[in-house]
């Protein structure tokens, strides 16, 4: 075992030893690039309630400073032929991740490396490319997929529409055993998906129809059909649009019943921005295909968003669930409420108000979720950023009768040293309701403490 982990990180290391470099040889390139990034969280609660838990001798504060580094590796063969890999060494804490390897310790006590992104992509005419293997996928609203699978799709595009078709696999939580010769297809999460994209001048329309078969539940399968749609526009120097999607599907024995539970549910997205105002701070797909734009002196913008994601009725697996399917993804800025777009970690409110199935988020009690944010160049390369935002639930039947989850204010500042080096520093204080005390507090259900946080982000592209 030893003898093999030596290998298969001299194997890592060797491929990035060799290829940050763009070079051409009988046809060939290699392309190196990705970000590393140092980040600074610190919170002054947990949850929303004072009490002391006898079972958190440690305290309820959360504080850490970790480091990410995303590399990427992309060779082409001429224009025809071209191989990805990308990797995350990540969530590393400085506190607990031990920079020696020791193969007797723990796992948990040294670095982490994850496998992103192994794909190979082939033109297969002139206006069509085939691409096979672990690849990001993300409907054009993002509200249902926005995953790491492993899929093949067939893409064509020309100069006004571009298509997509694909057929995958998402990673489930059920194995039917240890090796190959034990495994099948009976208990995996396949996904089936179209979409096309036409744009013009002023308005682009993205419509996706995405079917999901999720058997990893032993004897209740479920079946979804999902259809999203980003309807976008730009004029007179604003970015507006709206995201929608609908979900229909079942699952059988999904009742108390036993009988299938039907389901039927949706999300609606809208924003405008203008200026600087920009669709998440973040909003590359891919942490290395975040693009940041300096701010220049006295440039000014904002940004206005809302999210409804659909309820369900107050009575759990009564053969029918209305609540929507949730990635954890959206378009608000806001860094507690959902996403935090300096880095996810998955510990925000949206996503915790919610049961998990398989890698998606069912939010039982709704989510409306209401915002606006203002950015301004303070100086060149300087710019301050604030964010107002309220959150509410749709069914208080399923939040203890609560309605409010709470109110969010960031105050950010960031600073480009160049188009490649950027801090990023945001204090943010939430002042929970009774809806986000019903599903955090684990003693008083009442208690509304408000949180503080404090984020900092120090981020290279290379």
């Amino acid at each position: 075992m030893e003898m093999r982990s030596r290998l298969r990180a001299a194997a890592v290391a060797a491929i990035f030893a060799g290829a940050p470099f763009s070079a051409a040889a009988e046809g060939k390139t290699v392309e190196f690039g990705g970000s590393l990034q140092n980040l600074a969280v610190i919170k002054s609660d947990s949850d929303f309630d004072g009490s002391k838990a006898l079972y958190q001798p440690d305290g309820q504060s959360v504080g850490y400073f970790a480091t990410f580094l995303d590399p990427g590796v992309e060779v082409g063969i001429g224009d025809s032929l071209r191989v990805r890999y990308d990797g995350e060494l990540g969530l590393n804490l400085w506190s607990r991740n031990r920079v020696e390897f020791l193969p007797k310790e723990a796992a948990n006590d040294v670095l982490f490396f994850k496998h992103r992104q192994a794909y190979s992509q082939a033109r297969v005419s002139e206006k069509s490319h085939l691409r096979a293997g672990y690849q990001y996928f993300s409907d054009p609203t993002r509200l249902f997929m926005s995953y790491y699978v492993g899929a093949a799709r067939l893409g064509t595009s020309t100069e006004s529409y571009s298509g997509e078709a694909l057929v995958g696999q998402l990673p489930d939580q059920t194995s039917e055993g240890i090796d190959l010769t034990r495994n099948n297809f009976n208990h995996d999460v396949f996904l089936f998906a179209a979409s096309a994209s036409k744009g013009g001048e002023a308005l682009n329309v993205n419509p996706a129809l995405i079917a999901l078969y999720d058997g990893q539940r032993v004897g209740r399968p479920t079946w979804l059909l999902t259809e999203t749609t980003n309807i976008g526009c730009v004029m007179e120097g604003r970015e507006m649009g709206v995201d929608l999607a609908a979900q229909v599907g079942g699952t059988r024995g999904g009742s108390f019943t036993g009988e299938t539970e039907t389901h039927l549910a949706g999300a609606v997205q809208a924003y405008m921005a203008a200026g600087r105002g920009r669709q998440g701070r973040s909003r590359g797909t891919l942490p290395t295909e975040i693009q940041r734009q300096p701010a220049s002196a006295g440039e000014s913008g904002w940004m206005v968003g809302a999210l409804l994601l659909s309820p369900d009725d107050g009575d759990d697996r009564n053969g029918r669930n209305t609540a929507f399917h949730y990635s954890g993804k959206s378009r608000s800025q806001t860094l507690l409420l959902t996403e935090n777009e300096l880095r996810d970690v998955g510990d925000n409110l949206d996503e915790g108000m919610g049961e998990k199935a398989g890698l998606f988020t069912i939010v039982r009690s709704g989510l409306a979720v209401a915002e606006g944010s203002v950015y301004y160049g303070w100086m060149e390369n300087w710019e301050l950023s604030t964010t107002l935002a309220a959150a509410s639930v749709l069914q208080p039947r399923n939040a203890l009768g609560e309605v409010f989850v709470g109110v969010e204010a960031d105050a950010g500042i960031r600073h480009d040293f160049s188009r490649s080096f950027s801090l990023d520093v945001v204090g943010s204080i939430l002042i929970p309701g009774g809806a986000a005390g019903a599903f955090f507090n684990r003693i008083d259900p009442e208690a509304a403490r408000p949180v503080f946080a404090a984020q900092s982000s120090l981020r290279a592209a290379f």
